[in-house]
């Protein structure tokens, strides 16, 4: 990973381009209320193979039918929906980046979880620091190679689930006073999906 930065600290970054990639930010879906890293996350391609594979690995785990049974245990009664999906739409599996005995990069879970998480304001900012920082198809941001428009197209086929746009909405209580506030503008501004706070 040194190597990658080291390149693009020489090649790429510039102070003023970080202030652009706030200012973006913040115009397009801001207010960002997180403070936003001056660098995108690069990992080489082994790395980022290794960490796609263990994620599809942990995932195919849980969506065992054993895992599942057990999982709904932990579930309160008064919590369970009616008819709910075999499996969740959204899955963010999280690794923290840590050194080997040998001191070399490796992933180690940091945990699961079936929740949208901020895919949308990641999926943004990726692209946006790909745009600020000149940084060429050579860089992704997702393990499919998906482009943007087809990660944006892919995000909304899911939250969608077949139903014609204007029948679908996020409900959030209280979702302009979140700190995640950016990801449901990122939502919108990707899928097209309101949000409805209620």
């Amino acid at each position: 990973m040194s190597r990658l930065y080291e390149q693009f600290n020489r090649n790429s970054f510039k102070p003023e381009a970080y202030e652009k990639l706030k200012a973006q930010a913040n115009a397009d879906v801001g207010p960002v209320k997180p403070r936003l890293s001056e660098a995108p996350v690069l990992l080489d391609k082994a790395l980022f193979d290794e960490i796609t594979k263990a994620g599809k690995e942990i995932i195919a785990q849980a969506m065992q039918p054993a895992a599942i049974t057990a999982i709904d245990t932990y579930i309160p009664a008064h919590s369970r929906v009616p008819n709910p999906p075999k499996h969740p739409t959204l899955i963010a599996v999280d690794f923290a980046i840590t050194k080997d005995e040998n001191g070399n990069d490796k992933p180690m879970l940091i945990e699961l979880q079936a929740a949208s998480s901020v895919y949308a304001f990641q999926t943004y900012l990726a692209e946006q620091h790909k745009q600020v920082y000149g940084l060429g198809d050579e860089f992704t941001y997702q393990p499919d190679g998906k482009s943007y428009a087809e990660t944006a197209d892919a995000l909304k086929n899911a939250l969608t689930n077949g139903h014609e746009l204007r029948h679908v909405v996020l409900l959030e209580i209280n979702p302009w006073k979140q700190t995640t506030a950016m990801d449901f503008r990122a939502v919108e501004k990707l899928t097209g999906i309101k949000t409805v706070d209620i």
